[in-house]
C-alpha cells in the first residue's frame, strides 16, 4: 500500500473549527434562520425570488454540512443523512441558478453567476459520491455542452485542473475513455496522470496520493482566489476522491488502496447508500422547480 507524504492538513484543527460553528448559541442564526427564510420565500411566487430561495438553500446546506461531518467524525452514523440532505440542497440550489441563466439568455441578458463553475464541480463530486445518479447524469452533459460550445453557465475551465477533471471523470463513468474532442478538457494539471494511468495500479495509486495531497493544500481559503476545498463539506469530505474510487472500481474492477490522512478517517468511507432524508421545504422546492 502506497503512503502520503506530510500533508498540511490538521483534523483535530477542522474538528475545532465545526465545533465552534455549531455552538448551541449559533443554531437560531446558522440553523433555523435559513429555513424559516425559505418557508416564507416559498409562499411568494415574483420571478426574484428564485434566486433568494437558491441563496437560503446554500445556507442550509452549510449547516447541514457542518453538523454531519461532525456527527460522523464523533461516530454518529446519523451524520451520513445529514450530509446526504445537504448535497441535495446544493443540488437544487446550483438547478435553480442555471434556471435563472436560461431565463436570462431568452431575454437577452448578460447576467454573471461568479464562482458557479466550482459549486457545479463539487455538486458533481458529491452526487458520484453519495450515487446520486440522476443528478449526476444532468450535470454531467450540461458540462460537456458547454465545454463544446465555448460557452454557457459552466465557462470557467481554466480555473482550476478539478473542473475539466471531473467532466473528464463524467466522461469515463459513461465508458468513454478516449481523449474528448472540447479543448477544454484537455488541461488537466494535477489529474493528469490519474487519466494517463487508469490501468495501471502503481502508477495510479501514486496519483491518487498526489490528489488527495491536492485536496489537502486547497482546503484553506485564500483571499484572492476561491480555492476549490475550502467550503465545507470539503475541508474533511474527499468527495472527489471517493468519486474517483467509486468509478475506477466500476469500470476497472478494483481501486488500489492507498494511506493518506484525508482518507484514513470515518468521513472517507460513506456507505454503500445513503438514502435521501425526507425534508418537507425540499419537497416544495422540487415540485416549485422541477422542470428546471
Amino acid at each position: 500500500m502506497l503512503m502520503a507524504r506530510q500533508a498540511k492538513w490538521n483534523l483535530r484543527r477542522q474538528m475545532r473549527e465545526m465545533a465552534i460553528w455549531l455552538r448551541p448559541d449559533t443554531v437560531a442564526f446558522n440553523r433555523d434562520r435559513p429555513r424559516n427564510e425559505l418557508q416564507q420565500l416559498l409562499t411568494q411566487h415574483e420571478p426574484h425570488t428564485a434566486g433568494y430561495i437558491a441563496n437560503r438553500l446554500n445556507d442550509m446546506a452549510l449547516w447541514e454540512n457542518q453538523a454531519g461531518a461532525y456527527a460522523i467524525l464523533q461516530g454518529e452514523s446519523v451524520g451520513w443523512s445529514r450530509l446526504r440532505l445537504a448535497s441535495a440542497y446544493s443540488h437544487w440550489s446550483l438547478r435553480i441558478t442555471h434556471g435563472q441563466f436560461l431565463q436570462a439568455q431568452s431575454e437577452g441578458r448578460n447576467v454573471e453567476f461568479p464562482l458557479v463553475h466550482g459549486d457545479g464541480t463539487r455538486c458533481l463530486a458529491l452526487a458520484f459520491a453519495f450515487r446520486d445518479d440522476a443528478f449526476a447524469e444532468w450535470c454531467g452533459q450540461l458540462m460537456l455542452k458547454n465545454a463544446s460550445d465555448g460557452f454557457g453557465f459552466f465557462d470557467e475551465w481554466d480555473r482550476s485542473p478539478f473542473y475539466p477533471f471531473m467532466a473528464r471523470l463524467y466522461t469515463i463513468w459513461k465508458g468513454d475513455t478516449t481523449t474528448p474532442r472540447q479543448e477544454p478538457l484537455w488541461r488537466l494539471g494535477i489529474y493528469q496522470d490519474l487519466i494517463r494511468h487508469w490501468n495501471d495500479d502503481e502508477a495510479f495509486a501514486a496519483a491518487l496520493l498526489r490528489a488527495c495531497d491536492f485536496h489537502c493544500d486547497r482546503t484553506a481559503q485564500l483571499t484572492d482566489e476561491d480555492t476549490e476545498f475550502w467550503r465545507m463539506p470539503f475541508q474533511v469530505f474527499p468527495a472527489e476522491i471517493i468519486a474517483i474510487q467509486r468509478i475506477r472500481e466500476e469500470r476497472v474492477g478494483h481501486t488500489p488502496a492507498v494511506s493518506h490522512p484525508l482518507l484514513d478517517t470515518p468521513i472517507s468511507r460513506p456507505p454503500a447508500s445513503v438514502p435521501l432524508p425526507e425534508d418537507e421545504l425540499l419537497a416544495s422546492v422540487r415540485a416549485r422547480f422541477l422542470g428546471m
